[in-house]
């Protein structure tokens, strides 16, 4: 199979199905692991073919929600309504505490993935438990490296109001995306914007059209 067509399914199955000791299903994970390095280097995979490794799905998440990394850390299960494909979360701001975020169709699978409703968290460490910001920051720097990219956390949310803003996204929806304040007294108090409007905003979010600015911070992440 060629290394784009490879999936999760296909991984997992390989180390689950393997007739070997435990062991040697951690070496295959690690030629997994090497192959993909390999892939990257010679630009033969992107950061879509490196979801499947470390913390890259919360990555790719934080990229299409405008997420801080702290609290997409705290989004948790009971907050995900797949009837409407939205997330209630946030904090740090008056605006910014509990909004509800549209999921965009690209990461939709990702959270479905990560989804358990037996645990609180929606992404969840390794252990199965809350992840600290610290933890996140660490497997970040790792997948960065590994990407041969020099990106910070907190980079994500900025490429996503970047990538917003060229899209020509309605500046008080993404207010509202991501959890500024609105100043506009009448929009603020009067204006009451639909469920619909906050999802046709987020499905704005694309990082391969060709109208976006030439080197805008953080585009060159896929």
């Amino acid at each position: 199979m060629r290394m784009k067509d490879i999936r999760t399914s296909h991984l997992e199955g390989t180390v689950i199905n393997a007739d070997v000791g435990a062991s040697t299903k951690g070496r295959i994970k690690s030629l997994f692991n090497m192959m993909y390095r390999y892939c990257l280097v010679h630009e033969i995979v992107t950061l879509w073919e490196w979801e499947n490794f470390g913390v890259t799905d919360m990555i790719l998440f934080c990229l299409y929600s405008g997420f801080r990394p702290s609290e997409m850390l705290l989004l948790e299960n009971k907050n995900v309504d797949f009837d409407r494909w939205t997330v209630l979360g946030g904090m740090k701001t008056e605006a910014g505490t509990d909004r509800i975020v549209p999921i965009h169709e690209k990461v939709r699978h990702i959270v479905k993935k990560h989804y358990d409703p037996d645990r609180r968290y929606l992404f969840r460490n390794e252990k199965n438990e809350f992840m600290t910001y610290d933890q996140y920051r660490g497997r970040f720097k790792h997948i960065m490296s590994n990407l041969k990219m020099e990106h910070t956390p907190h980079e994500t949310r900025h490429t996503f109001i970047t990538c917003a803003k060229a899209k020509h996204m309605d500046e008080n929806l993404l207010k509202m995306i991501v959890g500024h304040e609105i100043t506009d007294v009448t929009e603020a108090v009067y204006t009451h914007r639909s469920l619909s409007d906050l999802a046709e905003a987020v499905a704005l979010i694309d990082y391969s059209g060709a109208d976006l600015p030439a080197n805008p911070s953080g585009f060159d992440w896929e």
